[in-house]
């Protein structure tokens, strides 16, 4: 249960960081907000944050790029379920 816990908190960190978002809102972080990048599908992912306090428009939270890293202790991808 603790290593649960652990990787939870990892993964949820990268991608706080990878995305530079707040944690409030990386923790609201949905699986339908996670797509396949059609342009380099083969080390990228498409993703969009959950709309901030700040966010009034979705063209204001548009999707971002999320890339991998080449050591697993970075790699946002690796980290993801």
């Amino acid at each position: 249960e603790q290593e649960e816990i652990r990787l939870f908190l990892a993964a949820i960190y990268r991608l706080q960081m990878s995305m530079v978002g707040r944690i409030d809102d990386t923790s609201k972080a949905l699986c339908e907000n996670l797509t396949p990048n059609n342009q380099h599908s083969e080390f990228s992912l498409l993703f969009r944050l959950c709309w901030s306090k700040n966010v009034h428009e979705e063209r204001d939270a548009p999707q971002q790029i999320l890339l991998g890293a080449q050591h697993p202790a970075y790699c946002v991808l690796i980290a993801l379920p």
